[in-house]
């Protein structure tokens, strides 16, 4: 479908805008390069996460994806199948060097944004790839092989500097070019198409008749003038034709294999029945070391209070002696005359002075124990009520998710995401995946995060790095099955 709107965008600007087009080459390369710097930039940002669905599937795409760079490239070799005194060519073939320029440019970034995924798994981790995206990758450094020289050979300032025989002959590369892209195109459409991917299988269909009417007329054209390049023209055709049979028949088989069954992640209850045990051990020397200090703390304050008591003895001792002794200091000034009544009467009070700090001293004993049992008392009663704490939650508390199977729904990349979440006794113990578009190796790193969401048992894991819009759609679809198993 893709492909219809982006030869309907080049085609009439090609037809409508031939002059313009020749007159500002050097701006419509610039143009280009700045749009490919483009593609290049937001797709190792992942800004594209950002934008709308519809902006992604019909605006991005047509330049990210390499469909207006093959769309120019249709016209540049349709153009060369009609005859010379066709209305098309009489059109557009003065602007044709510059029509292959500007498709080089799109699709060189295009190829450099895919290549910063694919390429990369191509020669770190080979294995992370489908066998027929291994291929698909293969055929595109063929491609760029073959199209660099092209392209370099295409602008006038390295053309001139050429003999025209030898310009020609590497320009026979270009239906080599043309085949491997066909081949390129069916090798990633025909396996989304047999997962009943929407659209694919019609764009398979109208590729293949654009480049099956293309070399049916450049055939036909061959034979006008004179045979030439049949043996060439009859090669190609076989190879495409070859190619056609193998790209359709390989991914056919590489996908009934590769597809897996079912694709389940259950709790490893291994690893969380050790962490229990951790965590019971942790809470068990937390409590004994609550218990010792707890008991350490009455020792202390004991100690305190007879520290605190034998002070108390140690001042009232001190301070009577100094209260005689203003006693006697304070009699004579008072009563100078009577000094004799004065004398008479301190062995009177001598043992009253004994008998006073035996007679504080008592009390003081007296206040100082209840002082230690009232110091001890609160404590001996804190400690039940400490205890008595857990005693409600021995009550059973209410599940937080019902038991069964819950499905979840959440748009991902290129359609829908469905998981199904398995509950029992409160855990989540099963995640399923039951159907998603996504691409590889894009939905292979996001299946990592399964595992870590049954560790955590909740949604809230961090994201894929390079897959966001897949990761963030597998986590919504998870959120989605456990907010309808809550209670």
């Amino acid at each position: 479908m893709l492909i219809l709107i982006g030869l309907g965008i080049v085609v009439p600007l090609s037809i409508a805008f031939k002059d313009s087009i020749k007159k500002y080459a050097t701006a419509l390369y610039i143009l280009c390069v700045l749009l490919s710097l483009g593609i290049i930039y937001l797709t190792m940002t992942e800004a594209v996460v950002h934008f709308s669905r519809w902006t992604r599937d019909w605006i991005w795409s047509l330049f990210a994806n390499g469909v207006i760079a093959t769309a120019l490239f249709i016209v540049v070799m349709f153009i060369g199948a009609f005859s010379k005194g066709s209305f098309v060519k009489k059109r557009l073939m003065p602007i044709r060097a510059e029509l292959s320029i500007m498709a080089s440019i799109l699709t060189l970034g295009h190829n450099i944004s895919f290549g910063l995924v694919y390429f990369v798994f191509f020669f770190k981790k080979p294995e992370a790839l489908p066998t027929y995206q291994l291929i698909a990758t293969i055929s595109t450094m063929i491609l760029m092989v073959i199209m660099i020289p092209l392209f370099i050979t295409s602008f006038y300032s390295i053309r001139n500097k050429m003999s025209a025989v030898k310009w020609k002959k590497m320009q026979r590369w270009a239906y080599l070019f043309y085949a491997l892209t066909y081949v390129h195109v069916l090798l990633l459409f025909i396996p989304l198409a047999l997962k009943e991917r929407p659209g694919y299988f019609f764009s398979i269909v109208v590729y293949t008749l654009i480049f099956g009417i293309y070399a049916g007329m450049r055939i036909t054209l061959a034979y006008k003038e004179k045979g030439v390049l049949q043996k060439a023209l009859v090669w190609i055709v076989v190879v495409a034709l070859g190619s056609f049979v193998v790209a359709y028949s390989v991914p056919n088989l590489i996908v009934k294999v590769e597809k897996p069954k079912e694709e389940v992640f259950t709790l490893d209850k291994s690893k969380n029945t050790q962490s229990e045990k951790n965590d019971e051990n942790q809470d068990v020397q937390n409590e004994e070391k609550d218990v010792s200090e707890d008991e350490k703390q009455p020792e202390d304050e004991n100690t305190d209070s007879k520290v605190e008591n034998d002070e108390n003895k140690d001042n009232n001792e001190v301070e009577e002696p100094k209260s005689d002794v203003d006693k006697k200091d304070k009699a004579p000034e008072q009563k100078p005359e009577k000094k004799d009544n004065t004398e008479q009467q301190k062995p009177e009070k001598k043992p009253e002075t004994k008998q006073k700090p035996k007679q504080n001293k008592q009390p003081e004993k007296k206040d100082n124990k209840p002082q230690q049992n009232q110091g001890n008392k609160p404590k001996e009663d804190k400690k039940p009520q400490e205890q008595s704490k857990p005693e409600p939650k021995k009550e059973e508390p209410k599940k937080k998710y019902k038991d069964g199977t819950f499905t979840g729904r959440a748009k991902g990349y290129n359609g829908d995401v469905v998981l199904s979440v398995v509950i029992e006794n409160d855990e989540i113990i099963v995640i399923k995946i039951e159907d998603h578009m996504e691409d590889e190796p894009y939905w292979t790193d996001c299946k990592a995060m399964i595992p870590r969401m049954l560790g955590a048992q909740s949604s809230k894991v961090s994201s894929i790095g390079g897959a966001t819009v897949s990761s963030d759609a597998m986590k919504k679809a998870v959120e989605q099955a456990l907010s309808q198993a809550r209670n």
